[in-house]
C-alpha cells in the first residue's frame, strides 16, 4: 500500500530560464502514470538519486522549466550529467530530505511506505506527473564493515 504519509502541499522550485535543448514539444496535455520505484530511505541518513528524464517517460531534450513536489523528504532538481567525455545528459536529481536532524531522534519515526507525485512543467506548457515510491524508516542495525584481504 502507497501512502502520502507525513507529506504535505506541494512544494514548488521555478528553475531559470536557462535552455537545455535546442526543441521542445509541440504536444500539450498532461502525461502521467510513470513511476519510479527508489527503494528504502533511512531517517538520519542523507541520500540522494539520479534519474535519467527518460527514465520517467520524457524525452532526452525536454526542457523542464519547474519542478515541484508532494512531499518535503524530496527535493528534486533539474541537473546535467556528463556520459562521456564530450556528451551530457539532462536529468532529475531527487535528494532526500533529513528529516529526522529537526526531532534529534532518529528512531521515533515509523515506517512508511510513500508514494511522492513530482509534477513537471515543460517549457512548452505540457505538464508531466511521475510517482516516486519509497519506504521511509529507521536503520536498526548495522554490520561492521568487514575488510577485504588481498594475497
Amino acid at each position: 500500500m502507497i501512502a502520502l504519509s507525513g507529506c504535505d502541499a506541494p512544494v514548488a522550485t521555478k528553475l531559470g530560464q536557462q535552455s537545455y535543448s535546442e526543441s521542445a514539444s509541440s504536444i500539450s496535455g498532461i502525461t502521467s502514470n510513470a513511476s519510479w520505484e527508489a527503494g528504502v530511505f533511512l531517517a538520519g541518513r542523507s541520500g540522494y538519486q539520479c534519474l535519467a528524464l527518460e527514465a520517467v517517460g520524457l524525452r532526452p531534450d525536454d526542457e523542464v522549466v519547474s519542478i515541484s513536489t508532494s512531499c518535503d523528504c524530496l527535493s528534486p532538481s533539474l541537473i546535467q550529467y556528463a556520459t562521456s567525455e564530450t556528451a551530457h545528459a539532462n536529468g532529475i536529481l531527487l535528494q532526500y530530505v533529513d528529516e529526522s536532524s529537526a526531532t534529534g531522534n532518529d528512531s521515533a519515526s515509523q515506517p512508511a511506505n510513500l508514494g511522492v507525485l513530482i509534477e513537471l512543467t515543460l517549457a512548452d506548457g505540457r505538464e508531466h506527473k511521475f510517482t516516486v515510491n519509497l519506504l521511509h524508516t529507521h536503520l536498526i542495525a548495522q554490520a561492521p564493515t568487514v575488510k577485504e584481504h588481498h594475497q
